[in-house]
């Protein structure tokens, strides 16, 4: 059975200030990484709008969540030495209904785990991973995709680059790992981490 994957994301965001914190875009705001297009620009709001999926049409919904389409994006050399989108955050009100979206849409689901305050469900979609996080009693809040977490191949280079855009580096919640986080400041519209590789 073949599952559907992530092939884009489109964030609503200046593509100068993405530009400005070390990521290499086009003139369209697109490049791909690793397999995965992500698509720059201004709009209606800023954050994550949308996402593509092999396999998903386009103008369809994930528990509310649009899907989408673009041409891929030409693959950049990356300063900051991005190689993969690790995950992307799906935030839900209700996991249970989330899940339920993604399940019949065809996603694969690996596991839900539960952690105190929160649930949360994993879906490998081809090069990346999908984490859905909701409360543990649900509240019936929508559904929305929150934030971007990269792979790059050298943190601390990457931190150096980044100066005070970039939090403190520190361990990840998956063992031998380190994550950290773009500051608020850099202004790429969507919270984004960057991450060690997978070992």
């Amino acid at each position: 059975m073949a599952f559907p994957t992530l092939t884009c994301l489109d964030i609503g965001a200046d593509p100068d200030r993405w530009r400005a914190a070390g990521v290499a875009l086009d003139t369209d705001g697109r490049a791909q990484i690793g397999g995965i297009t992500l698509g720059v620009g201004p709009g209606e709001r800023e954050g994550l709008r949308a996402w593509g999926w092999d396999g998903l049409a386009a103008g369809a919904t994930l528990d509310g969540v649009p899907v989408t389409t673009m041409p891929a994006g030409p693959k950049l050399e990356q300063p900051l030495g991005l190689t993969a989108v690790d995950h992307v955050v799906l935030a839900t009100g209700d996991l249970d209904r989330t899940v339920s979206a993604l399940d019949t849409a065809g996603l694969d689901r690996r596991r839900i785990r539960d952690a105190g305050k929160i649930r949360q469900a994993f879906y490998v979609a081809g090069p990346a991973l999908v984490e859905v996080a909701g409360p543990a009693e649900p509240d019936g809040g929508d559904a929305a995709l929150w934030g971007i977490t990269f792979v790059v191949d050298d943190l601390d280079a990457a931190a150096a680059a980044m100066g005070e855009l970039l939090g403190d580096v520190r361990d990840a919640v998956q063992p031998g790992r380190r994550i950290a986080t773009v500051r608020r400041d850099a202004g790429l519209g969507v919270p984004v981490a960057l991450m060690t590789p997978r070992r």
